[in-house]
């Protein structure tokens, strides 16, 4: 579920003053059209055969794209926010004599086309749904992004057409899973922000993503923040009640952050054992403050807080090129301080962006913490770096990460396990319009946006549009 804090007018008093001082440079395109294993997965979930006998039929494969994965969906959000901001570059509104009234009004207009595209397909809650889908589907739990229905500034959005046999087999069969899947929402707007920065930072876009920035931020700060509060128990009390004997109206979860600490806590307790819905009908999926031990709860109560660094960042502010001269060589730099909810715990990262003539940097550190130990991480991403610059352009990323994270990727954990990940995207073409090929092997852990936890293999291809 996601809950969805409207600062309007806040974005009507910052977006005015903003938006028109941008300098815009090009369009970017990024569709995966196909993401393996992930899609195989994905065709079975939708297959409306039942686990673990699947019947996947070939029109299954083709469904399977109404359940995006991770990188997919980032994908479409970041192309999507793209546009839109591409559109607004190109507004010029001349309809009155006074400059000032025409600077207000297209100021006026673009507020309130970014708050529209908040609550419809593609869009930052549309993401924050399909990162908990993903995860679902992953573990064959098909389910309905309640985002696909515009629901227009609803502040509480619902992951839904979901069965409660899915959910006591799912925790039983991947408890690490599970407890990741409840954080996954605000992982997704994290990386979402994390893509739209690289984009503004490497391809000297400048669009006013920042102010997007900001208020998801702010919004995912307040949800977890909120989750503690005796508000929480009431809104529990409320959406048990509204939903009543309709099961497949209920969200999944409820309220996000109530469940992570309760499944973190208690990876291995039945689902089944937290009890009957209050009407009767099936079992009380919603977690409320009142059903947490004191430690849950003030757990929750510091990763409120925790969250507070991802606003530890200048491009939050727009201010997105820092100059650096180094040996009389010139650099742009940023950095970008980000706290993750996941599986085990918690990672606080460090990303720092540096960008050369040739070059496209992001490097991060990472430290994961559960309830025994703070472990190191170190990543490296090498971002369209020229490989071929001639009639046929090839474009090259890297990424590399290595790390110590909790053995089984549990909350109680005491000994650490060494992993990594290494992958490589290929882009070729030609002007503008680029094949792209991706492949990527991960070893047991958790990575941001990286829906297999386990061992995993992956290769893709999909297409890239630099208009």
């Amino acid at each position: 579920m996601n809950k969805m804090k409207n600062f309007f007018l806040l974005s009507l008093m910052i977006l005015p003053l903003i938006v028109n001082s941008q300098q815009f440079n090009e369009l970017i395109i990024d569709v995966n059209l196909f993401d393996y294993p992930y899609q195989n997965l994905a065709a079975k979930t939708v297959s409306n055969s039942s686990y673990p006998n699947f019947d996947v039929k070939n029109s299954d494969y083709f469904k399977a794209f109404i359940n995006p994965s991770m990188k997919q969906s980032i994908n479409l959000s970041s192309s999507f926010y793209n546009s839109v901001y591409f559109g607004i570059s190109k507004m010029n509104i001349n309809w009155f004599n006074t400059d000032f009234v025409n600077y207000l009004t297209e100021s006026l207009i673009e507020t309130g086309v970014i708050l529209v595209v908040e609550f419809i397909p593609l869009g930052d809650a549309w993401l924050h749904e399909e990162f908990h889908r993903a995860v679902l589907t992953k573990n064959y739990v098909n389910s309905y992004n309640e985002v696909n229905n515009f629901p227009l500034f609803k502040e509480l959005i619902s992951v839904n057409n979901v069965t409660d046999n899915d959910l006591v087999r799912f925790k039983s069969d991947n408890p690490s899973d599970f407890v990741r899947l409840h954080a996954a929402g605000i992982e997704g707007e994290y990386m979402l922000i994390r893509n739209l920065q690289s984009k503004n930072i490497f391809h000297n876009q400048q669009h006013g993503y920042f102010l997007n920035s900001f208020l998801w931020t702010a919004n995912s700060f307040y949800y977890v923040f909120f989750c503690h509060q005796n508000d929480a128990e009431e809104t529990t009390i409320e959406i048990n009640a509204q939903d009543g004997s309709n099961i497949p109206k209920r969200d999944f979860t409820g309220l996000d952050f109530t469940a992570w600490v309760y499944d973190l806590f208690k990876p291995d307790e039945p689902y089944s054992l937290r009890g009957t819905h209050p009407s009767g009908v099936g079992l009380n999926r919603y977690i409320a403050p009142s059903d947490l031990t004191e430690a849950e709860f003030k757990y929750l109560k510091k990763q409120g807080f925790l969250q507070l660094i991802n606003f530890a960042s200048p491009m939050i502010l727009g201010i997105n090129n820092l100059p650096l001269t180094i040996k009389g060589n010139k650099y742009v730099f940023n950095f970008a301080f980000r706290h993750f909810l996941t599986s085990f715990g918690y990672d606080i990262s460090l990303d720092l962006f540096l960008k050369s003539e040739k070059f496209n940097f992001l490097v991060s550190t990472h430290s994961y913490s559960n309830q025994q130990l703070t472990l190191p991480g170190i990543e490296l991403n090498i971002v369209d770096y020229i490989l071929i610059d001639q009639k046929f352009k090839v474009l090259t990323s890297t990424k590399s990460m290595v790390w110590l994270q909790p053995e089984n990727l549990f909350f109680s954990d005491k000994k650490s396990k060494l992993g990594g990940l290494i992958g490589a995207d290929l882009k070729i073409g030609r002007e503008k319009v680029f094949f792209d090929l991706n492949f990527q092997y991960k070893s047991k852990g958790w990575v941001a946006a990286e829906v297999f936890q386990s061992n995993n293999f992956s290769a893709g291809f999909g297409l890239s549009l630099y208009l």
